[in-house]
């Protein structure tokens, strides 16, 4: 059985050692997506992601970029992930936000006002193949949302199974850093 899984995504807002691998799937060929679902009257507003390339593959390079622009300071808060492969939860995790920015190129505090992150990376060469769906959610220190992203990626990976394979997933889909 083939164990697939991935993410990263990762998040145009974020910014980590981490990343989404979106890709053309053999027998049915689709883009992944990366988008907002930030609604209104959340703290961060015009928010943006873009992944270059579209497709990076096992083992490639990848720049992930995102912005928009927060309406206060954030002083710590949470962020929640989840994420399906194939239909199978594979992520379902809260940490500290500001944990989870420490050593990007956005840390806490996040200054009120625009906020534009760049990283790049190399996607691990041992992710699992497959659908991921996945959901990003922030908060700020007063349980108040921030912001939103969704992914809904094809993912090209290696061939493994097992636990391993699940592990590495749910080690890239938490390591993403929404900045």
């Amino acid at each position: 059985m083939r164990a697939a899984l991935l993410l990263v995504i990762a998040l145009g807002v974020f910014a980590s050692s981490s990343a989404i691998v979106i890709i053309d799937e053999p027998n049915a060929p689709r883009l992944g997506s990366i988008s907002s679902c930030t609604k209104q009257g959340s703290h961060a507003s015009d928010v943006t992601v873009s992944l270059d390339p579209t497709n990076p593959q096992a083992g490639q390079n990848y720049t992930l970029t995102s912005s928009y622009t927060l309406d206060e300071t954030v002083t710590g808060g949470k962020s929640s992930y989840v994420g399906t492969l194939n239909g199978i939860p594979v992520v379902s995790t809260t940490t500290d936000l500001c944990k989870s920015l420490a050593g990007s190129p956005t840390p806490c505090p996040l200054q009120k006002g625009p906020i534009k992150s760049t990283t790049s990376n190399t996607m691990p060469s041992d992710l699992p193949a497959g659908t991921f769906k996945g959901t990003i959610n922030w908060t700020d220190q007063n349980g108040e949302p921030i912001l939103c992203i969704e992914v809904d990626v094809v993912l090209s990976g290696a061939e493994s199974e097992g636990v391993a394979s699940a592990q590495t997933v749910s080690t890239v889909a938490t390591g993403v850093a929404l900045a």
